[in-house]
C-alpha cells in the first residue's frame, strides 16, 4: 500500500458499524552528499565520505573500493560509488564519484578550424 489514510468500516449482523483509521507514513527519502579528496598522481590515496540525512538514522555502507563504513580510504582516480542501505526501513540509496588526479600534466590544445566541408586544413597543435 501506499502512503495515506485508510479508513475502514466494519458492520456486524446487527447493523451496528464501527468506522476507523489508520496513517500509513512514507519514510523520508535518503539524501546522500559525498566529499572526495583526490589522489596524488598515479597513487592510491584517494578519499571519500559520504554523509546522510533521511530515513531511520541507522545505515549501512558499501563502496565500491569493499569499505564497509561511512568513509572510503585508498582510492585511486576514476570514478567509485557508494551503496547506503537503512537498517530501520531496508530502502537503499547509491551515487556515483569521481576521484581526480592532482598533480597531473596539464593539458592546453588549440586547435584551427577546418577551411571547407571536407577539407583536411584542420589542425590541433
Amino acid at each position: 500500500m501506499c502512503a495515506g489514510t485508510y479508513y475502514v468500516t466494519v458492520k456486524d449482523h446487527n447493523g451496528i458499524t464501527s468506522i476507523d483509521s489508520i496513517v500509513l507514513i512514507d519514510p523520508a527519502e535518503l539524501d546522500l552528499s559525498i566529499s572526495t579528496f583526490d589522489a596524488s598522481c598515479g597513487k592510491n590515496d584517494g578519499k571519500a565520505q559520504v554523509s546522510v540525512a533521511g530515513g531511520s538514522g541507522n545505515y549501512s555502507y558499501n563502496w565500491s573500493n569493499g569499505d564497509m563504513i561511512n568513509k572510503a580510504d585508498s582510492l585511486s582516480a576514476g570514478t567509485g560509488s557508494i551503496l547506503v542501505t537503512d537498517n530501520g526501513t531496508g530502502c537503499s540509496s547509491s551515487k556515483y564519484f569521481t576521484i581526480e588526479n592532482t598533480d597531473a600534466p596539464t593539458l592546453s590544445l588549440t586547435g584551427k578550424d577546418i577551411a571547407c566541408n571536407g577539407d583536411a586544413t584542420g589542425e590541433i597543435s
